[in-house]
């Protein structure tokens, strides 16, 4: 537009501006269907710290997660463990919560 100096002066003079802005967000991309599975379906405490993060923030977000959550976590106890007489007990809560 009719400026005759050079770039480098205009990097100079917008320095201070650059660095007084914060940086860009990081833009976090929701998890697959593949990954969230995947974190219902995995012991806790074998998550890595970042998926454990993920899936706090989604079972947060929606409690009937949260809800499938402890259905599942518990449901994996009782086959861990042989309790094969608690599994009507188990489905009648389930049933009960009336997930869709």
């Amino acid at each position: 537009m009719g400026y005759r100096g050079g770039g480098t002066t205009v990097r100079r003079y917008v320095r201070p501006w650059r660095a007084a802005t914060p940086p860009a967000p990081t833009s976090t991309h929701p998890p697959t269907v593949r990954e969230a599975t995947g974190w219902f379906l995995r012991n806790p405490a074998n998550l890595e710290p970042d998926d454990h993060g993920q899936f706090q923030a989604l079972t947060t977000a929606c409690p009937q997660l949260a809800v499938l959550r402890l259905h599942v976590r518990q449901f994996a106890e009782m086959m861990m463990h042989r309790r094969g007489q608690n599994l009507e007990t188990r489905m009648n809560a389930v049933l009960g919560d009336n997930l869709a």
